[in-house]
């Protein structure tokens, strides 16, 4: 009599832990997608948004203030360097990220042909994950809006 009780119950226990092992292999593959939706939405966010381009001494003056406002306001670090009469590799930079989650930025001003002046906004995060991948597809959707906008 006890066999078959045995056999019941080692049954249903078994049946239990693969429903949680198929459980577990789904999120794993969800969460894996998540991943992959999420890196691929921040290349194309940082491949469309991460560069404003000026035309002339003017509107660079005016698109690089803009983007040290932007960098204000945006990044949870906070800022390190501002020189918008430098023509540096990096002419605002905020202190380097050493927190897990906190973005930290940057903004590169490269001459172009004539007074063209190229601004390529640079958001990092300290450790990748989905949240931060968010966060800075996040801010490089919205970099180049804000600063054409003003211009």
């Amino acid at each position: 009599m006890k066999t078959p009780i045995i056999l019941i119950l080692s049954s249903l226990i078994f049946s239990g832990c693969a429903g949680t092992i198929k459980q577990m292999e789904e999120d794993g593959a969800r969460r894996t997608q998540e991943q992959s939706d999420a890196a691929e939405r921040l290349r194309l966010s940082r491949q469309n948004g991460d560069t404003v381009t000026c035309l002339n001494k003017i509107s660079c003056e005016k698109a690089l203030i803009l983007t040290n406002a932007f960098i204000q306001k945006n990044s949870d670090m906070r800022m390190q360097f501002s020189d918008s009469t430098t023509v540096s590799p990096f002419p605002i930079n905020t202190a380097t990220n050493n927190q897990y989650g906190y973005i930290s930025m940057s903004a590169i001003k490269t001459p172009d042909a004539g007074e063209t002046v190229k601004i390529k906004l640079v958001a990092t995060c300290q450790k990748m994950n989905i949240e931060c991948d968010k966060k800075l597809a996040s801010i490089y959707d919205s970099f180049k809006p804000f600063v054409e906008s003003k211009l």
